[in-house]
């Protein structure tokens, strides 16, 4: 029996010795409860090796000197089971490319990358972060809109340099979000419908985190798809703090759609102080009373189009208060119509029985008359014989 429990783990180690797997020089190989991690931390790598462990879940590549190499590429396909690679802390400048369609979690964070496409979001990724580079440019989905994909990502933009989220960015793209994290950069323009299309066609929930950068204004048309058009979402918060947020006529959509969505029933929130003018300074922008607004025209068009919006969607008040008034008078008339119904029918069952039954007793007068009338016959008959 001792000699059988040796020989198993002796077979066992020679089923998970590194060199099984073809693990490269520097590198460990190691099975773990999520699968084949591969760490290369800190090997001092310039290029990517060329032969990896078919069956490794996890690439750890992080701390090389990926990216210094002109010719070095990041390139990775045909592990259908890679879920996770871990390129940060080196000096890639470009985005990778062609990377496995399994890859859920990408990290990028501590390069030197100067832009950055949607077009090139690993298909079934989940998180992406790509923090403290050297982000400017962000660069849209492009060509025809793209079927959405039901799983949304977490991406991950703090620490750049961006200082504009242009219209349409994430229009045509086909993965939805649920974090989109810009704090920490230099942005100074938000343009309209820049976050269209970001939300689930229904019940998503949205956080985009735009604290510690140079904002002025949030303009509504930025998020009017979200609220206006697809109104099915169960949360969306616009973090604007540490922002000089100045809350003159500009923010004066704020309480209008804030009115709006708690109608709707749904979670809008927006963090944030004004930084100005004076009466507002340090007021919660959430908190923005219409009073404060009525000098302002540039959102009447939002006013009418939620006024419309709530009377389409929303019973009035006056319609509320005839339908409980009618409601006891509707129940009152069924009911009453039921019950004649019933009477009826039980009166006219009734009429029919009272008309059988003098029928059969105007046939048994007849048949009693006829009876009688011949009894006559016979005494009449008999009298006369006698006589």
């Amino acid at each position: 029996m001792k000699n059988l429990i040796l020989c198993l783990t002796f077979l066992t180690s020679l089923i998970f010795a590194e060199d099984v797997f073809d693990c490269p020089e520097n590198c460990t190989c190691q099975w773990q409860k999520q699968g084949l991690v591969v760490g290369c931390s800190g090997a001092n790598l310039e290029s990517i090796p060329d032969i990896f462990p078919k069956e490794m879940t996890s690439l750890d590549l992080s701390n090389n000197r990926l990216g210094l190499s002109e010719d070095a590429k990041i390139s990775l396909s045909g592990y259908n089971n890679l879920f996770r690679l871990d390129l940060s802390g080196n000096f890639l400048t470009h985005q990778p490319k062609n990377l496995d369609e399994s890859i859920g979690h990408l990290d990028l964070f501590g390069n030197n990358l100067k832009k950055f496409s949607l077009d090139l979001l690993p298909p079934n990724a989940f998180i992406v972060d790509a923090f403290k580079n050297q982000i400017k440019t962000l660069i849209g989905c492009e060509g025809e809109a793209k079927v959405k994909d039901d799983n949304p990502v977490e991406l991950r933009l703090d620490g750049n340099k961006i200082s504009t989220i242009s219209e349409g960015t994430f229009e045509n793209c086909s993965h939805t979000f649920s974090l989109l994290d810009f704090s920490s950069n230099a942005l100074e323009q938000i343009e309209s419908d820049a976050f269209k299309g970001v939300l689930p066609v229904e019940n998503g929930s949205l956080f985009i985190d735009l604290t510690y950068n140079n904002l002025e204004s949030f303009p509504f048309e930025a998020i009017q798809d979200p609220i206006l058009f697809t109104d099915s979402f169960e949360t969306l918060v616009v973090d604007l703090r540490k922002n000089p947020i100045d809350c003159s006529c500009n923010m004066s959509w704020v309480p209008y759609a804030k009115q709006y969505t708690d109608k709707m029933g749904l979670d809008f929130v927006i963090l944030g102080t004004c930084n100005g003018p004076a009466p507002k300074t340090g007021m919660f922008i959430e908190d923005l009373p219409k009073a404060s607004f009525k000098s302002c025209e540039e959102y009447d068009w939002l006013r009418e189009e939620i006024k419309e919006r709530t009377n389409r969607r929303l019973m009035p008040f006056w319609q509320v208060c005839l339908v409980v008034l009618a409601l006891p008078a509707l129940v009152a008339s069924i009911v009453l119509t039921v019950g004649i119904r019933m009477h009826l029918k039980d009166y006219r069952r009734y009429t029919e029985y009272m008309v059988e039954k003098k029928r059969q007793k105007k046939m048994q007068r007849r048949q009693h008359f006829r009876a009688s009338g011949a009894m006559g016959d016979v005494l009449l008959n008999s009298s006369q014989k006698i006589v």
